[in-house]
């Protein structure tokens, strides 16, 4: 169990203030023999790009959440720290972000012309992965990714989404979704349209 709730570890996860609180976690310092004590499983060869990695429970919204808390390491590298979510909704976590006054500079893409599958850039290097089960539900965030602080792998996150997705400006969204049934797509669109 985290010691925030989810809202805040998005705050801090956007304001890259994590680094310096490794105590959100329950870690007395982000080293690989801290991870090892604090229960961290590794993934991965250190003799190559890996991560250390624990499910945690945290709270949102009053309800208990899973969250897969991410350590990335490229050999002895440190690169940074990643997250994956179960049942979070997008829109949700993009509220909150709008609430904080960091603006509206939201770069949306997606797999493909289904919608299903996309992905959402913050402030230039932090990325929302999401998902939707079915037209009638939310999208959902997968996982929250960072660009790395390392030179070597500065953009890797947003390198990837731009790389292998498709932008989708606000005003594409706000057409397909006059000629769709995707509930999901319209919540998108209805939040984005209120700013």
């Amino acid at each position: 169990m985290l010691k925030v709730d989810l809202f805040k570890l998005f705050e801090l996860f956007l304001s890259e203030a994590l680094d310096d609180s490794p105590d959100v976690f329950r870690l007395k310092g982000w080293g690989v023999s801290d991870l090892v004590m604090g229960g961290y499983d590794l993934t991965g060869f250190v003799s190559d790009f890996h991560m250390y990695e624990r499910w945690n429970s945290i709270n949102h919204g009053g309800k208990w959440v899973d969250i897969n808390v991410k350590n990335y390491f490229f050999c002895d590298e440190r690169l940074g720290l990643g997250f994956e979510t179960v049942g979070v909704r997008l829109v949700s976590l993009l509220k909150y972000h709008r609430s904080l006054k960091w603006g509206n500079g939201f770069e949306f893409y997606f797999f493909d012309d289904d919608l299903k599958d996309g992905a959402v850039i913050l402030q230039g290097g932090k990325v929302l992965r999401f998902s939707r089960r079915s037209k009638r539900g939310s999208y959902r965030v997968v996982t929250l990714e960072s660009d790395f602080f390392s030179t070597r792998f500065s953009d890797l996150s947003t390198g990837m989404v731009r790389a292998t997705m498709e932008f989708y400006s606000a005003e594409k969204l706000h057409a397909i979704s006059k000629e769709t049934r995707i509930g999901a797509l319209r919540k998108l669109v209805d939040f984005l349209r209120s700013s």
